[in-house]
């Protein structure tokens, strides 16, 4: 919205400041690939008991992460 005043109904500036869209979302970096689909990280939880007995979600891995997504080597 910064990008362009707030004015939303010229499409075509509107487009490319979504297309700059590279910011910090809560799975971390985020942005848009050239077929306007989403890349971000996705994470491998684990739920495992902490020393008290309760349950805590423990980061395992990233499974997928910026960069191109499979589908995106296809797509044109």
């Amino acid at each position: 919205m910064k990008e362009v005043g707030g004015k939303i109904e010229t499409r075509t500036p509107w487009r490319a400041a979504l297309r700059k869209a590279n910011f910090q979302s809560v799975r971390g970096p985020f942005k848009f690939n050239n077929n306007h689909y989403p890349i971000q990280n996705f994470y491998i939880m684990e739920v495992k008991k902490d020393e008290k007995g309760n349950l805590k979600a423990v980061l395992k891995d990233t499974a997928a992460g910026i960069g191109r997504t499979p589908i995106t080597r296809t797509v044109r």
